[in-house]
């Protein structure tokens, strides 16, 4: 049945794209909150 594995496909190519998405965010976040507590410590030297 190529109709089932095509949907299959589908969904398994979404969930990547979800998936990168969510590490890009994580990654993103990950690396401001560096950036940030750099800063504060700056601040307070």
């Amino acid at each position: 049945m190529p109709g089932t594995s095509g949907g299959m496909g589908q969904l398994r190519l979404f969930y990547s794209k979800i998936f990168k998405v969510l590490h890009s965010i994580i990654d993103f976040l990950h690396t401001f909150a560096t950036i940030s507590r750099t800063i504060s410590n700056k601040i307070l030297i």
